[in-house]
Order: C-alpha cells, then sequence, then structure tokens
C-alpha cells in the first residue's frame, strides 16, 4: 500500500465520446447468453466482471500518469497530464497551443478548488484549522528541507 511519501501510478482513461459510445456498441453486441447458461451466482460475477475489464481494456484507450507526494491535492492524474502536455508543447514552441492547455490546467484546479472548499462550509471549527494547517505543515516542511541541507 503506497504511503503518503511514494509515488503512485495511476490509469488514466480516455472518457471522450467517441471512446464511450464503442464500449457502449461492444457491450451491446456481446454474446451475454453463454453466461445465462450458468447457476453459479459466484461464477456469473467473476466472469461478468472480467468480460467488462476486457472489454473496457480494449475500447477506452488509457495511459500512466504518475503522482508524487509532493503534488497537491488538486493535483488529479487528467491535471497532471494536461501539465505534461503544455510543458511538451512549450518545449517544440508552440506557446500558443501550450497556453489553450493552460487555460484548461487553470479552469480544472479553480473549479476542484472551489469544490473542495464548497464541502467545507459546513465544517466544524477543527476541520477547518486541520485544513489550514495541512497547507502550513507542507509548506514549513519544504523551506525545513532546505535548511537542514544547504548542498540542494
Amino acid at each position: 500500500m503506497p504511503t503518503s511519501r511514494t509515488k503512485r501510478k495511476v490509469k488514466l482513461c480516455d472518457l471522450r465520446s467517441p471512446n464511450i459510445d464503442r464500449l457502449r456498441y461492444y457491450l451491446g453486441v456481446y454474446p451475454w447468453g453463454h453466461l445465462l447458461q450458468r447457476n453459479d451466482v459466484e461464477y456469473l460475477y467473476s466472469q461478468f466482471v472480467d468480460i467488462i475489464f476486457d472489454v473496457v481494456s480494449r475500447t477506452v484507450p488509457s495511459k500512466p500518469v504518475v503522482l508524487g507526494p509532493k503534488d497537491p491535492e488538486y493535483i488529479t492524474p487528467l491535471t497532471k497530464s494536461l501539465l505534461k502536455q503544455r510543458n511538451r508543447l512549450r518545449r517544440r514552441g508552440q506557446p500558443d497551443k501550450a497556453h489553450v492547455v493552460a487555460q484548461k490546467i487553470n479552469t480544472r484546479i479553480s473549479n476542484d478548488r472551489a469544490h473542495r472548499l464548497s464541502k467545507r462550509n459546513t465544517a466544524t471549527t477543527k476541520e477547518l484549522w486541520a485544513a489550514v494547517n495541512k497547507v502550513r505543515n507542507a509548506r514549513q516542511d519544504d523551506g525545513l528541507a532546505i535548511l537542514h541541507n544547504p548542498d540542494t
């Protein structure tokens, strides 16, 4: 089980409508009849899950995204992927395209932060201070690392 100090690899699925339409089509034409001849519920369930995973893996493209321990909680796998795409475009000398991606990133982060803050409308004082201290401690940890190791 990954701890908060390790990197974790997450699979990012491309859920755009052509891929979802292809998934719907393959699930619609799949020959489900062979499952109906069995009475064992556990077997049926395991076969169903295997079929779903197989069809999803064949129809919905995905790519791995690595989330690091220092990534803020508003950096989702999709946001991380967009950051990588923006950086790639900047390195290739395509600032206009990079700017469009940067606007998407800003919108995603703003929406995520607004959503997280809206959840705190009903939070207790203790929960609010825990959230504040979480941010403060993360910033203080970064500063202390420099003090302890001046070579970095």
